[in-house]
């Protein structure tokens, strides 16, 4: 578990329900263990079924420089034959990826929501991966959720569900 979670964890135990900031607590901490869970079931997909000659090291939930910032990585595969970012989404509905612009939208229950894109997540993943290891890395993008499907999908990187990741 992440030192954020953790923290939402903790303060959303004990911010009184009647505290103003409680709703919006509420709201992000779900979100964040929707992530930890989609996180959580990629990883194990992938150790339990990835299958290659040698096995990779795979390195959860980093935090890399990255210009002015940090770049964060849900799953970082490391093989000899190959370097893998995985974005992680376990989110629902039909996603938009409109790559010219660099936005990302989900209609949900007759509603379109504009969210962060996941396929910037995973670009400044993977460019602050390559900066740091000097050498390619490739990106993917994993719905772990059952209930989405992309209907626009992006220019620049894959996306698959989580079952058919460990066959890319």
């Amino acid at each position: 578990m992440n030192d954020h979670l953790l923290a939402q964890m903790i303060i959303a135990e004990r911010l009184s329900k009647n505290h103003r900031s409680w709703q919006h607590l509420a709201a992000d901490l779900k979100n964040s263990l929707a992530g930890a869970s989609g996180e959580s079931r990629t990883l194990a997909l992938l150790k339990r079924e990835l299958d290659l000659k040698a096995d990779p090291i795979i390195l959860t939930d980093l935090s890399l420089p990255y210009k002015e910032g940090y770049a964060q990585i849900d799953l970082l595969l490391l093989h000899q034959g190959f370097i893998c970012v995985v974005e992680v989404k376990n989110i629902k509905g039909e996603f938009f990826f409109d790559s010219d612009n660099f936005q990302f939208h989900r209609r949900i229950d007759g509603r379109l929501e504009g969210m962060r894109n996941p396929e910037s997540q995973l670009h400044r993943a993977v460019k602050a991966a390559e900066k740091i290891l000097a050498v390619p890395v490739h990106g993917v993008i994993v719905l772990a959720s059952r209930s989405g499907r992309v209907v626009e999908g992006p220019k620049n990187y894959p996306v698959v569900s989580l079952d058919y990741l460990p066959f890319i």
